[in-house]
């Protein structure tokens, strides 16, 4: 085989070369050497000298339904940490916020940690999330989607109940967290503003009764987000039926019900009586209620007798200036302020403690009013006064536009009224045993130091409106 014609030739004369060969001795032995060249390159190949093996290929990171925790976060919340399961995660994986990593730390293949900044959840929306892992191999996982939730405001309002008069008005309060918007809208029975017929409230929530008897929810809504509110419950008292009108000189009198105009017609109601001053001198003084010569047969008869003669204002004397009497200021001369019980504690046990159980939504002279028709007709009930007696009391109390029930009195606990409590407490209250005053009839009463509660259970029901 001639070397000049092998396609190799310029491979071996450029091996003569470095050998520092002439080429003519190439040509001549041109075969041996290309089968000896040729020998070296298989051998550098293939005896004992190796490449490096490629480096392990990254699986690429997968992510399920579910896999983060939280799943969600309130817009303006603080930074936490975000924990995604999953698999195929190695050490040196990542989580993406929105394709950016954020500090991520390993924990197992299936589970990484990552911090998520408040910046992060600064406002409402949604973020994507998803794992990367680097080559070789690698990849990113699909996203999951993470819920930036608006903050759910947290309404209240105060006071929570009111009593007002026809016409009359109530400032009411709202007070918002948790919202950057901290204004209210305020509705009345659901209609922003009121109107007429319900009442007005104004924007800083001041209601302006109506001029007739209602029962109506103020609301304040959140204007950051509307299906958060706080009502309060509020009840117009029926308008009296006596009000005042201008006219063209200065103003009347009128009645409401009829719209004629009204002319007081007023009386004093004095009865004159002999009273012992401090010195033991009778005097003829004023007594129409001065204790002990009270009449209430000779009182009564002589309002009705006024009513009659078309009276329709009367003006009531209570005598104080006398020993034994109401004002009477020595030592021991007020009957008002001897015994174990005083008469002007009368229907206070139940009273103080209706006053606390709402929480003074009941003012004391309504509380007292309820209170002395609890007492009047257990006293009915256990024998103390006649049928009459409690009948009448109760009837003035409506007659004087006070209460004589409030649902406060249906509480239990454990199925015993709440309001019983009010018994142990008002014993405290005296110090020494238990004493309570119960009239025997109108004008006389009686104290007693135990109370049958299951009589004074019945004696509640009894006053419980009937639908």
């Amino acid at each position: 085989m001639n070397i000049e014609t092998v396609s190799s030739r310029p491979v071996v004369e450029g091996i003569c070369t470095r050998l520092g060969l002439p080429l003519w001795a190439c040509r001549s032995v041109g075969v041996t050497l290309c089968m000896v060249a040729l020998g070296c390159l298989v051998g550098c190949g293939g005896g004992g000298y190796s490449s490096p093996p490629p480096p392990p290929t990254n699986p690429t990171p997968s992510l399920a339904m579910g896999s983060l925790n939280p799943s969600s976060a309130v817009a303006g919340g603080a930074a936490f940490t975000l924990t995604v399961t999953g698999t195929n995660f190695v050490s040196t994986s990542t989580v993406q916020w929105n394709g950016n990593a954020r500090t991520t730390t390993s924990t197992s293949s299936t589970s990484l940690q990552a911090a998520i900044t408040a910046a992060d959840i600064a406002a409402a929306g949604t973020a994507m999330v998803s794992v990367a892992t680097p080559a070789p191999g690698g990849g990113t996982s699909s996203a999951l989607t993470f819920a930036i939730n608006k903050p759910i405001p947290v309404v209240a309002i105060s006071p929570a109940s009111a009593t007002v008069a026809a016409g009359g008005q109530q400032q009411f309060t709202a007070n918002v967290r948790n919202s950057l918007n901290l204004a209210v809208t305020w509705e009345v029975n659901g209609i922003s503003g009121g109107n007429a017929t319900v009442g007005m409230i104004s924007n800083a929530g001041l209601y302006i009764a109506p001029t007739a008897q209602a029962s109506v929810t103020i609301s304040a809504v959140s204007q950051a987000d509307a299906h958060q509110s706080a009502s309060a419950t509020l009840s117009v008292l029926a308008p009296h039926p006596i009000g005042v009108r201008p006219t063209a000189a200065i103003a009347e009198f009128f009645n409401r019900n009829t719209g004629n105009v009204f002319v007081p017609r007023g009386n004093n109601y004095i009865r004159l009586a002999n009273l012992t001053d401090d010195r033991g001198n009778l005097v003829l003084a004023h007594s129409t209620f001065v204790v002990g010569l009270y009449d209430a047969n000779r009182a009564e008869t002589a309002l009705a007798s006024m009513q009659s003669s078309g009276y329709n204002i009367v003006t009531i004397i209570m005598e104080g200036c006398c020993q034994g009497t109401i004002g009477d200021g020595t030592s021991g001369g007020d009957p008002f302020e001897l015994g174990s019980a005083r008469p002007l504690d009368f229907g206070h046990w139940a009273a103080h403690k209706l006053e606390s159980m709402t929480h003074h939504r009941l003012r004391h002279g309504e509380a007292v009013a309820i209170g002395l028709a609890i007492d009047t007709t257990y006293a009915e009930l256990a024998g103390v006064s006649d049928a009459a007696t409690s009948a009448a009391a109760r009837e003035l109390l409506g007659r004087l536009g006070l209460p004589r029930w409030d649902d406060a009195l249906e509480l239990r606990v454990g199925g015993r009224r709440v309001v019983l409590d009010g018994l142990g407490e008002f014993r405290e209250h005296l110090g020494g045993e238990l004493t309570i005053t119960l009239a025997r009839r109108i004008g006389e009463g009686v104290e007693v130091h135990a109370i049958d509660e299951s009589l004074m259970d019945d004696a509640i029901a009894r006053l419980r409106p009937r639908a």
